[in-house]
């Protein structure tokens, strides 16, 4: 039989499945608190340290913060801060590559 083309990393069982960690396999884990205040903490089911872009959308869709933050092992913080956040619903994109993961917001 056949098996995958590639290169097993060291210390890897060749019968057992390979699962990459990056961005785009990560699945958002958990998001508290929620209905947030101005501050909220995302977490991934994996230990990942990226760089992401992000932007936070209103119920209308209009840009209310944009930029660059960090997950560090699989954990990202981020605090709003002003008062551009309102009470309502809100839409965070966050991007790294082609991949985005959109994440719904409620702010009480």
């Amino acid at each position: 039989t056949l098996g995958s083309c590639g290169v097993l990393p060291c210390g890897v069982d060749p019968g057992s499945p390979v699962e990459e960690m990056d961005f785009s396999s990560a699945k958002i884990h958990k998001i508290f608190p929620n209905p947030i205040e101005d501050q909220v903490t995302i977490e991934l089911n994996q230990n990942l340290d990226v760089e992401v872009s992000y932007i936070l959308f209103n119920h209308k869709g209009d840009i209310v913060f944009s930029g660059v933050s960090s997950f560090e092992n699989g954990k990202l913080n981020m605090q709003f801060i002003g008062d551009k956040l309102r009470r309502g619903f809100y839409y965070l994109h966050l991007r790294q590559g082609q991949e985005t993961k959109i994440v719904r917001l409620i702010k009480q």
